[in-house]
């Protein structure tokens, strides 16, 4: 058995307990907001990241074209290859 006004200071005090809660969570997301934002931030063309990148592709397209050779090479070879053995069969 309340009366009115024991009932009115708990529905307060619960809701203050639950905007602070509330509060907090809301400061917790924008923290995590801020960190994911950071994370996803354009980088810039002088940036380490972008030159190692750049390094990369470019090592990259020179291994490429070094396979292109070799298999190109291994291809003629073979080629040579089985003619002579038809030559001597």
């Amino acid at each position: 058995c309340f009366n009115l006004d024991t009932l009115v200071i708990r529905i307060e005090s619960s809701a203050e307990i639950e905007l602070r809660a509330l509060e907090n969570t809301v400061q917790i997301l924008k923290w995590n907001n801020i960190d994911v934002k950071k994370n996803f931030e354009k980088l810039h063309e002088s940036s380490p990241e972008i030159n190692e990148m750049k390094e990369l592709e470019e090592h990259l397209r020179a291994v490429t074209e070094q396979v292109k050779i070799r298999r190109k090479l291994l291809k003629d070879f073979s080629e040579k290859h089985d003619f002579v053995r038809c030559l001597y069969s």
